[in-house]
């Protein structure tokens, strides 16, 4: 059991936590779609994404720093660098570019960097 707080707290947690795996569900769908259109399979994508960093670590490491964000900074540089190479990746293949991944990269990023 988990204390989160004054009453209603773990009803707000709930509510909170079905809506971050809603948007990694919207976020999934779209890392699939992308990785179908580069002939990626969707087993092994699976695979990699259950080990990787898109796994819940991110969750962990801003809960970790207390929304301290000074340590995941650093990283900034070389996420952006990374989205950009997924819109190159996506050019070079004739694939769709995965408009709704890169929108929360960039979102993300912009967080990062104020």
């Amino acid at each position: 059991m988990v204390y989160l707080g004054p009453l209603g707290s773990g009803q707000t947690a709930k509510l909170i936590n079905n809506s971050v795996f809603t948007a990694q569900l919207s976020l999934a769908v779209a890392a699939f779609a992308f990785a179908t259109g580069l002939g990626i399979d969707q087993t092994a994508l699976d695979a990699v994404l259950a080990h990787g960093s898109s796994s819940r670590r991110a969750a962990t490491m801003v809960a970790a720093s207390v929304m301290d964000l000074t340590g995941i900074r650093a990283g900034a540089p070389l996420l952006r660098m990374d989205a950009g190479l997924v819109l190159d990746v996506a050019h070079q293949h004739g694939a769709t570019e995965p408009a709704l991944l890169l929108e929360a990269a960039i979102r993300a990023l912009a967080r990062l960097e104020q």
